[in-house]
């Protein structure tokens, strides 16, 4: 039985190897790559032009040799945490596929995952603030290789659970690592400009190790499996954990807040700074648009192809546009505030999204996929630089938790309904809710004025001075 896995998980990994081989056979002998390696090349081009023209201005940014040092030591911690997670991005749904799951019951572990992390999320980001965040980011890398481990197995039910783990661990990803790097960097009062540019980094650096995860899963697949990149995923956490456990330093939200009442503090600073909760739903709006994608992009591309996809070659293509994406957002900051940004590209992204439902050809909709890539290259730092602007310091791990719940709830409506979902359906969901992301945008660019930040910050920390405080 599939389900029960007896007997079937070791003689399905045996034949990984063999079947991952052919495919990479049929690929080469079929000529695939050409368009895809031929637009590759185009995205590398197009970075190359875009670091070319910002050098001169990257460069002649003055810091100090200990900003250099804690950012140096930041971007290393989290290049490998990242890379955890990207070498598995291309060969999860393909392994559910693998082992025989239907396109139901893929979709049915991917809502685990996002259920789990709407559910464990606030916890966790609760329990960050007030326990510390180094011990938190050293449970993701535990929490994280376990989920990876399970995926050794057919069986359904330790599948699940694997999603499980790896759903509170995406949560962790998502919020506590950044979390501790803005402590950080306020704490010793560095400029504001220099956190835009390790925020930049920080989707540069992660779109680079994916690139190269990319190539590194593609070889390692081919020669024993499909379970190989989640196994090369432990390699990366380990020495990640190593990292943390050498350079991170501990810190902490308000630890005098008993634990019970972080989620209430939360709440006030939510109820009280409508720049906040606006922020989160244009979060919530744009990347569950982008997981519903993750989830998408690999039906929809096997759909105009009779041969086999190249999966690490078109994710290399995703990974080096969002390297785009992050020069594009230097480039733009020169001429736009950041949240006039956001409004262009989320109309930008909500075309190129809408194009599979009115084109049927492999190499258009490729492209609009990458269109919609850079995007979200633009999207993370700009997105990282405002939370860091407008969220309190003392809960900031919670509130970006919080912001979680209605995304992974948004995903998780569309994923239980995607088995009877068109390609244009999907389309149309994704540029739905990135329409919603515009009008949020609109209303957060007209509230978000200059002076107000301070005010609303201050009467939030009011509020927050009347939840009782640790008993501990």
């Amino acid at each position: 039985s599939r389900r029960s896995g007896s007997g079937n998980s070791s003689r399905l990994i045996a034949n990984q190897p063999r079947a991952a081989g052919e495919r990479a056979a049929q690929i080469l002998h079929s000529g695939a790559m050409g368009p895809q390696l031929g637009l590759l090349l185009a995205l590398l081009a197009a970075c190359v032009v875009m670091i070319k023209s910002q050098y001169s201005s990257i460069v002649n940014i003055a810091t100090t040799p200990e900003f250099r040092s804690f950012q140096g030591k930041f971007l290393l911690i989290y290049l490998f945490v990242t890379a955890s997670d990207w070498i598995q991005g291309p060969y999860l749904y393909k392994l559910y596929s693998f082992y025989g799951f239907t396109k139901s019951e893929i979709g049915f572990l991917f809502v685990s995952g996002f259920l789990s992390s709407a559910v464990f999320g606030t916890l966790v980001g609760g329990l960050a603030d007030r326990v510390g965040r180094k011990k938190v980011c050293l449970a993701f890398c535990l929490l994280y290789a376990l989920s990876c481990g399970t995926k050794h197995f057919s069986d359904f039910n330790i599948l699940f659970a694997g999603r499980i783990l790896g759903g509170v661990s995406t949560s962790i990803l998502c919020s506590v690592f950044e979390a501790q790097m803005v402590h950080e960097h306020k704490h010793n009062a560095y400029p504001d400009e220099w956190l835009v540019k390790t925020l930049s980094y920080m989707t540069l650096l992660s779109s680079l190790g994916a690139v190269l995860c990319a190539v590194v899963a593609e070889a390692i697949t081919t020669k024993f499996g499909y379970v190989a990149p989640f196994d090369a995923s432990i390699v990366l956490l380990v020495l990640a954990a190593v990292f943390i456990l050498r350079f991170s330093s501990e810190n902490y939200g308000d630890n005098t807040i008993a634990p019970c009442a972080n989620f209430a503090v939360g709440w006030v600073v939510l109820a009280s700074n409508a720049k906040i909760w606006i922020l989160g739903l244009i979060q919530s709006c744009f990347e569950g648009c982008m997981y519903i994608f993750v989830f998408s992009w690999t039906p929809i591309l096997e759909q105009t192809e009779d041969d086999e996809i190249p999966h690490g070659l078109i994710f290399g293509c995703f990974m080096v546009a969002i390297m785009l994406g992050t020069y594009v957002y230097q480039f733009a900051l020169k001429k736009l505030s950041t949240e006039r940004i956001l409004l262009i590209n989320s109309i930008v992204a909500a075309g190129a999204l809408l194009l599979p439902a009115f084109s049927k050809s492999h190499m258009n909709i490729l492209v609009a996929f990458c269109v919609f890539e850079v995007c979200v290259g633009v999207y993370f730092p700009a997105i990282a630089y405002l939370r860091s602007k407008h969220i309190p310091e003392e809960v900031r791990a919670t509130i970006l938790n919080f912001f979680r719940i209605p995304l992974n709830l948004i995903v998780v409506l569309v994923l239980l309904n995607i088995g009877e979902m068109s390609t244009a359906a999907i389309s149309f969901a994704c540029a739905g809710l990135l329409g919603l992301t515009y009008i949020a945008q609109q209303v957060f660019t007209r509230i978000a004025q200059p002076g107000a930040d301070d005010e609303e910050n201050n009467s939030a920390r009011e509020a927050m001075m009347k939840v009782p405080p640790s008993p501990v």
